[in-house]
């Protein structure tokens, strides 16, 4: 049996132990992947990263965000690699009107109308402004992983947040799918 020169066997036993304490650190969190948009690569427990649902509809028909000016507009919230629908918060405490305002979008609520502004667009009417189906007068809440904001405008505005309210995430945006999740 051939023995190592004590040179070759302490790089061998530094290279091992540094391997082991970089294995140690990923496993414990201690050191973090910057996020490349890949949902399955996503580490969600105990992580600042949520997935939500997002639609503005007026008179039964869905505004598109999908153009380039309202994509990557901030790094702590936007809508996700192009879809118009899906939004991707990176940091705790992210609100829906943070959100809404990286789209430049803004609600107004009166007694009898709700208003949308979109960039040079004000849109008026009866309207309902819902998070996971239940009516809210505050959009400076938390964008948790999963919700669904629907903002409705037109006379079918009940039927209309009704049935996007019903609306799921593809499962490759929900935390129990993701690589990193897996036990």
């Amino acid at each position: 049996m051939k023995t190592l020169s004590p040179g070759l066997f302490a790089a061998i036993t530094i290279s091992t132990a540094a391997s082991l304490g970089l294995a140690a650190a990923t496993f414990t969190g201690e050191i973090t992947a910057r996020d490349s948009h890949d949902h399955s690569s996503h580490t969600h427990a105990e992580s600042a990263h949520a997935h939500a649902l997002f639609f503005v509809s007026v008179n039964g028909t869905n505004l598109d965000f999908s153009n380039s000016s309202y994509q990557l507009q901030s790094r702590d919230v936007h809508l996700e690699a192009g879809n118009p629908r899906v939004v991707h918060r990176h940091e705790h405490g992210v609100t829906w009107q943070d959100f809404l305002d990286t789209v430049n979008l803004s609600v107004q609520r009166g007694a009898n109308s709700t208003c949308v502004e979109l960039q040079d667009r004000k849109m008026c009417g009866r309207g309902e402004v819902t998070i996971d189906g239940s009516e809210v007068s505050d959009l400076d809440t938390e964008i948790e992983q999963d919700q669904n904001l629907v903002i409705a405008l037109g006379p079918n505005a009940t039927s209309r947040t009704e049935e996007l309210s019903a609306r799921v995430l593809p499962d490759d945006y929900r935390p129990q799918y993701s690589r990193g999740d897996r036990i």
